[in-house]
């Protein structure tokens, strides 16, 4: 037996043919390798990702048994991984940052640790060795490139972040930004309370703002003050998810779940059949969507590129 193998459920665009049963040594007394798959929360997009890894496990040949636990609240993880141990699984697949994290706190033995649905891991200390995974961002290049199609006399980007949140994020934005003609601008925070104050000061020196995840910037009180803070200046805000489009952002760039969840599928079948997470690298997601705003464009006198609303999979109007 390779022993019992740990995913955080992820992205990775790789298809392995998987060994026969014997070759991968699954459990003796078991004709399918067995997967325990753990999500942080019941959260649409992971509940996405995790529906359409269960169905492709158990569709595709070879079958992958499939057993699906919910992560408790905090306190009361053991019984829940004495329940998984108990199952020798040959795969334990996490989704989201509480589930890996707490799979790291739990490992029962040296196993293979894939994680995915993930923010910054390397930020949230999720690496180790016998560990991969997916990591849930875009990257800074890309982000850039939408920008200086949506805005192409912008030069400088604000960023609100806190460094103990998101810098590592930040600080690879920083060596990118160049390659595009850019200069990044920054405040840094602390707390959610600060970030009203900081948008206010960002906003009056650069041409765009752009939002990276940072739970001490972007919270559902806050979210749309710094939009609007950022719309009253004349600044376009480049947002990280659909709905920060649909409230005032000139576009976002998001991520496709059910893709995230068909390259998860392909990571865990490549990990079965190495019988490792070692030398597989951390991938980000393969795909990315585009969603945009006319009517915000329209407001702060920007000419969008018509190839740019053509290839958006939703503009708001």
């Amino acid at each position: 037996m390779y022993g019992a193998l740990v995913i955080a459920v992820g992205w990775l665009g790789v298809m392995v043919a998987t060994p026969s049963l014997a070759a991968t040594g699954v459990s003796s007394g078991r004709s399918l390798p067995r997967v325990a798959l753990l999500r942080s929360s019941k959260a649409p997009p992971i509940e996405e990702a995790a529906r359409v890894i269960t169905e492709g496990l158990q569709r595709q040949q070879p079958r992958v048994e499939v057993l699906s636990y919910l992560l408790p609240q905090r306190g009361q993880e053991a019984e829940t991984f004495s329940q998984i141990q108990q199952t020798r699984p040959d795969v334990v697949l996490t989704l989201g940052t509480r589930a890996t994290r707490a799979v790291l706190a739990h490992r029962w033995d040296d196993t293979p640790l894939v994680y995915s649905m993930v923010l910054s891991p390397r930020q949230a200390g999720i690496e180790g060795k016998n560990v991969t995974g997916i990591m849930l961002e875009v990257a800074p290049e890309e982000q850039f490139k939408l920008l200086r199609r949506l805005v192409p006399s912008a030069r400088t980007v604000g960023v609100l972040y806190d460094p103990e949140d998101s810098g590592l994020v930040v600080d690879e934005a920083r060596r990118s930004a160049p390659r595009f003609g850019l200069r990044l601008e920054t405040e840094t925070v602390s707390s959610p309370s600060e970030s009203l104050r900081a948008a206010d000061r960002l906003v009056r020196r650069v041409d765009v703002l752009w939002a990276v995840p940072d739970s001490s910037v972007f919270t559902p009180l806050t979210t749309g003050a710094i939009q609007l803070e950022a719309l009253q200046r004349r600044v376009p805000v480049l947002g990280m998810s659909a709905s920060h489009a649909r409230t005032g952002a000139l576009a976002a760039l998001t991520l496709d779940y059910a893709d995230v969840g068909r390259q998860t599928l392909e990571l865990v079948r490549r990990v079965i059949a190495k019988g490792s997470a070692d030398a597989i690298p951390v991938a980000r997601p393969r795909k990315t969507e585009v969603v945009v705003n006319v009517r915000t464009a329209r407001r702060l006198g920007l000419a969008l590129d018509p190839a740019v609303t053509r290839q958006a999979i939703e503009v708001v109007r």
